[in-house]
């Protein structure tokens, strides 16, 4: 097919290629490679350390994958002290979470979820959202949390600068999906304009770059009327 042609067709295909194509093992490989699942876990750890939710609260986990981004020992205290939900939209993920999360945590739950056309529709405390956002309708996505989660807390990872100059050599699977996978970052100043509409604040922020230059940023939003002073 013709990739411009493909591009400018209204069919987005992104669903299909992270629900069936792109596997848990190819996944994490690129992930280890690019030294993404690294920097996600430190943004992870940092938030969670410094803006935490009060112990035996509930936090959804949005496109929570295979679970390698909560690898790190530091991670795993810190999530114990929760109820959790990893939520993502390929089983064959939360099975390989599964298996990762057996034994090192007791309190959770997995459910295979499409956050643009949820089912989850439980109260939770705090929502965890790691690169999710750029890969769907984001507005509706952040509506759905809100209509129907209400959380206090809002965490999110965003990509702000793409992969221009690829170094690493890529598996053929995820070349492949960078080819086909239809992937519009989200803009910072949108989305905290966007969810101050919704009564929620920015709290903290803090950004990094990985070694191919990809610009990371780490947010944390907190329901307006429940924010303290924080200055």
């Amino acid at each position: 097919m013709n990739i411009i042609k493909y591009k400018k067709m209204k069919i987005n295909f992104n669903k299909i290629l992270w629900k069936y194509f792109l596997s848990a093992d190819c996944l994490n490989k690129y992930l280890r490679l690019n030294g993404q699942a690294k920097l996600n876990s430190f943004f992870i750890l940092r938030m969670l350390k410094g803006s935490p939710l009060k112990s035996k609260s509930n936090m959804l986990v949005h496109g929570a994958g295979t679970g390698q981004l909560f690898s790190n020992i530091e991670i795993l205290k810190e999530l114990r002290k929760y109820n959790l939900t990893f939520a993502d939209i390929n089983l064959k993920y939360l099975e390989k979470l599964n298996e990762f999360m057996n034994h090192k945590h007791t309190n959770y739950k997995i459910k295979i979820d499409d956050l643009e056309n949820t089912h989850l529709k439980e109260i939770f405390d705090g929502v965890l959202l790691v690169l999710l956002l750029q890969h769907l309708n984001w507005e509706k996505a952040i509506n759905n949390i809100i209509k129907f989660n209400k959380p206090s807390k809002i965490y999110i990872i965003i990509q702000e600068k793409d992969d221009i100059n690829i170094k690493i050599k890529l598996p053929s699977k995820i070349k492949f999906f960078k080819l086909f996978a239809i992937s519009k970052l989200v803009q910072k100043r949108r989305l905290i304009k966007y969810l101050s509409t919704k009564k929620y604040t920015l709290i903290d922020e803090h950004t990094e770059f990985t070694s191919e230059k990809k610009k990371f940023t780490s947010l944390i939003f907190h329901k307006l009327n429940l924010a303290k002073n924080y200055s």
